[in-house]
């Protein structure tokens, strides 16, 4: 299984793949999300799988922290509507993994 591990270090994730998830289930199964950049990521979050793999979720170029045509990040990460979110890891099969499960534990 995954584990939250905001302190992990993701030196060497980068995009595996994309899942499309209610932003809004997130904050209730995980919290608020890190900020990290501020501008093309207006939130993100880190865990580790059994094998100590690191996997960030996050969004991507989806506020208005980088595009005015876009909504606001608590109006992103409150929304109840289907988003896109990155996945990243520094191995695609781990990445490919945790998706496959974030997808089971999600609803629709």
């Amino acid at each position: 299984m995954f584990v939250l591990a905001p302190e992990a270090d993701i030196t060497g994730t980068s995009y595996t793949t994309e899942i499309y998830i209610k932003p809004k289930q997130l904050r209730d199964m995980f919290g608020k999300p890190e900020v990290v950049d501020g501008y093309k990521v207006s939130g993100n979050y880190t865990f580790k799988d059994w094998e100590d793999n690191v996997i960030t979720l996050y969004d991507w170029k989806a506020t208005n922290l980088y595009n005015d045509n876009c909504p606001t990040p608590d109006e992103f990460w409150n929304s109840d509507q289907l988003r896109e979110l990155h996945i990243g890891s520094a191995g695609a099969e781990a990445g490919k993994r945790f998706k496959t499960i974030l997808e089971s534990i999600t609803e629709d």
